[in-house]
């Protein structure tokens, strides 16, 4: 009895062993593939980056300053969504990156493109989560600007109010229905990575993950008219992001 016992213990010991060097070599493995992917991510950017510096150089030889301005705002833009390793980026940072996108639209669209950028000087080096505005100026350009007929303003106003950060951004684009807001809404707040409006949807999760209900975030549209979006966001250090 005492003999089988000992058995079915070094049976399973060896088993537990077994079982233990598989999932050992198992997570080395995924390791070694997280390596390799990571070193492949990083060939492909900086050959992104040399080509359009090359394209920047080639402009300016040619004497076409415009492209070569166009050129260097993408490869900006570019650089700092995969370099900022930190979460969060001073409002600063953040609008500076909001500028390059504009620039290009500018330059695809002209005219029919205006936009003006303010911010209070108090407020330029608070911290908030990288990339939570520049999805909703995105999306102002493309799904609001680009459909309209006639010339599209995009204004982005960024101040200091009642120790709060108020983000407005309005636009006079084709705006939406009732029912196409509040189904855009109700997308914003599913537990999904799919949909037309993805980047809204990361930079409102990002600010829920960060601010939990310390925020608030509000959408008016006039179908036909336009749309205005309200972020308020502390200025307590007390709810910071990443606190």
């Amino acid at each position: 009895m005492e003999f089988n016992r000992m058995t079915e213990t070094i049976h399973n010991l060896i088993h537990e062993v077994y079982l233990a060097d598989i999932q050992k070599k198992d997570l080395e493995l995924k390791q070694q593939q997280a390596q390799l992917h990571a070193l492949h991510s990083q060939i492909n950017p900086h050959f992104l980056f040399n080509t359009l510096e090359s394209v920047r150089m080639r402009s300016l030889i040619k004497g076409e300053k415009e492209t070569a301005k166009i050129v260097h705002n993408m490869a900006k833009m570019f650089r700092k969504s995969i370099s900022w390793n930190q979460n969060d980026v001073t409002v600063q940072e953040e609008l500076e990156l909001i500028e390059s996108f504009l620039q290009i639209q500018k330059y695809r669209f002209g005219e029919k493109l205006q936009y003006t950028i303010e911010a209070d000087p108090a407020v330029l080096m608070y911290r908030i989560p990288k990339m939570v505005i520049l999805p909703f100026v995105e999306n102002a350009s493309i799904h609001g600007v680009e459909s309209s007929p006639g010339v599209g303003i995009i204004q982005l106003f960024v101040s200091m109010e009642n120790d709060q950060l108020h983000i407005r951004l309005t636009d006079n684009g084709i705006g939406m229905s009732q029912a196409k807001l509040e189904e855009l809404l109700s997308y914003l707040d599913q537990n999904t990575d799919m949909g037309e409006h993805v980047g809204m949807k990361n930079a409102y999760s990002r600010l829920k993950l960060c601010y939990k209900n310390h925020f608030t975030f509000d959408i008016h549209t006039w179908e036909g008219k336009g749309t205005r979006i309200q972020i308020k966001l502390p200025l307590d250090p007390s709810a910071m992001p990443g606190d």
